[in-house]
């Protein structure tokens, strides 16, 4: 809408060392590191004005940019033909963004990165010459920053509702 513009780069770089430890044990290692730049400049026009933009000019450009390394590790144990149990640990993120002229309103033009701790543990079997796959994992991440949808009034007024992205605080999952 109104010609608005946005940008976003994201430039990473990766890399995976395995190592057999020994003939029924594997070890990978893992680790990415992403930078994103966002950017984002709005325009106004005399049909839908904005208090926080100028008509017919860009006002406030806004840009962010997120640098993280997230590295993971497995490990693979072979106890048998057919049955393997596996480890893994591992951290994540999420870029966070822009919200644009909604959400500088409210004081939140931007929201910032989500990360997370993960792990999980399971087991991959087969059974009756591979006829039957059973297999089970548990896991657990730990979120930091968790970035979730919250909903507002529109500039225009009435019944009409926009949304904008914020962080909350952490989550367990």
């Amino acid at each position: 809408a109104n010609g608005n513009v946005t940008g976003i780069v994201n430039k990473a770089v990766f890399a995976l060392l395995a190592m057999d430890i020994t003939p029924t044990l594997t070890a990978n290692f893992e680790v990415r590191n992403a930078k994103e730049e966002k950017k984002r400049i709005e325009f106004a026009s005399a049909a839908s004005p904005n208090a926080n933009v100028i008509d017919g000019l860009a006002f406030n450009p806004i840009k962010v940019s997120y640098n993280k390394t997230t590295p993971r590790l497995t490990v693979d144990w072979k106890v048998r033909d057919g049955l393997m149990v596996y480890a893994v640990a591992a951290k994540g993120a999420k870029p966070g963004g822009i919200n644009g002229s909604a959400g500088v309103t409210i004081g939140k033009g931007t929201y910032t990165m989500e990360t997370s701790n993960n792990f999980e543990l399971g087991v991959k079997s087969s059974w009756l010459d591979n006829r039957l796959r059973a297999n089970f994992s548990v896991y657990t991440t730990k979120a930091k920053d968790v970035q979730v949808t919250q909903a507002l009034p529109a500039a225009s007024g009435g019944t009409a509702v926009t949304s904008i992205a914020v962080n909350q605080g952490g989550a367990k999952i």
